[in-house]
């Protein structure tokens, strides 16, 4: 659109085209009230100085129609930027409204989230910290507020939701629920189906997921080493080398005295997991939950696995992004 200055009848068509423009922005297309109003209030005092300049706008001074001139413009200007936004809105609804997914299958697409300065992870270490903000920067978990809560424990519900992002996964909806306590009708289903239909997550002998169960540090390892495909490497451990990973030293010298003081009270399904979290090539354990292997004659003294002790959200978020992206 052009501009020539001084003449009236290019001036009202250019007012009108303008008001046009922003009868389109108010059509719905993504732009915001607060730009719309502005905008409005704007084209209204041009108006206002239109109407009176028209009487005399032979006499009129050249400062005054070049300032007119200037505040025409700028107003061009950002109404072509916005109806470019118009336009590409556009697009990406009729793109998606072309491609609308299967409901049995469907792409997890993460949520990204603005970004918002945490309030609660500053006192974290920094693996911590840096695992957390990632994860939330990729959309895998979701925030509300400006609080993360790293130290309240981590669920069921909430793991199951951050691999299957993490990981890219297809939801799965199946017609029935595996699971009585998580129906068709909850945002977890497709997530919890999806990870039971691969083997990762399973339930309870009474049929239920427990959502809002905590989650313990035996647990996670058994399921995230499920999700990385490390199921084949953990079951080619003998149960001779889970004994020697569990009651060796880091040294390696004082064979048969358990590292551990708490070895026995890792659940038998978990042993060989928990081994292969532990062996010196890997070790995710202990990196995780920041236990160091110290070997002392008094067995006391010894660390603890702790394995039935509940993982934290800061711990979860960690894990995830180590052993998911190892």
């Amino acid at each position: 659109m052009r501009f020539f200055r001084g003449t009236w009848e290019n001036l009202r068509y250019l007012l009108v085209a303008l008001a046009l423009i922003t009868l389109l922005i108010m059509s719905g297309c993504g732009v915001s009230k607060e730009e719309v109003t502005q905008l409005r209030t704007e084209i209204s005092a041009v108006k206002s100085k239109l109407e009176q300049l028209e009487k005399k706008i032979e006499s009129s001074s050249s400062e005054k129609v070049e300032e007119l001139e200037k505040k025409l413009l700028a107003l061009e200007d950002k109404l072509g930027k916005l109806e470019a936004k118009i336009s590409s809105e556009k697009s990406t609804e009729k793109v998606k409204k072309e491609e609308v997914p299967s409901e049995e299958e469907t792409m997890e697409e993460p949520s990204i989230e603005e970004e918002v300065e945490l309030e609660d992870i500053g006192t974290l270490p920094k693996k911590y910290r840096e695992a957390i903000e990632d994860l939330i920067d990729r959309g895998v978990i979701d925030l509300k507020g400006s609080k993360f809560r790293p130290n309240e424990p981590l669920t069921n519900g909430e793991l199951a939701k951050w691999i299957v992002r993490a990981k890219g996964l297809t939801l799965k909806r199946p017609d029935s629920p595996s699971f009585k306590d998580v129906s068709k009708d909850s945002p977890l289903y497709p997530y919890v189906e999806t990870l039971k239909a691969l083997g990762i997550m399973g339930g309870y002998p009474d049929g239920t997921f427990r959502p809002d169960d905590k989650v313990t540090r035996e647990k996670l390892i058994v399921i995230l080493l499920k999700a990385a495909g490390l199921e084949t490497e953990v079951n080619k451990l003998s149960d001779k080398d889970v004994e020697k990973i569990f009651n060796t030293d880091a040294s390696n010298v004082n064979w048969g005295e358990p590292i551990f003081q708490d070895v026995k009270e890792v659940s038998p399904w978990a042993r060989k997991y928990i081994a292969y979290a532990l062996s010196n090539k890997h070790d995710y354990y202990c990196d995780i939950f920041n236990i160091k292997k110290v070997f002392w004659s008094n067995i006391s003294k010894r660390p603890k696995l702790e394995p039935k002790k509940p993982v934290t959200r800061a711990e979860g978020a960690y894990a995830v992004k180590l052993i998911l992206e190892r």
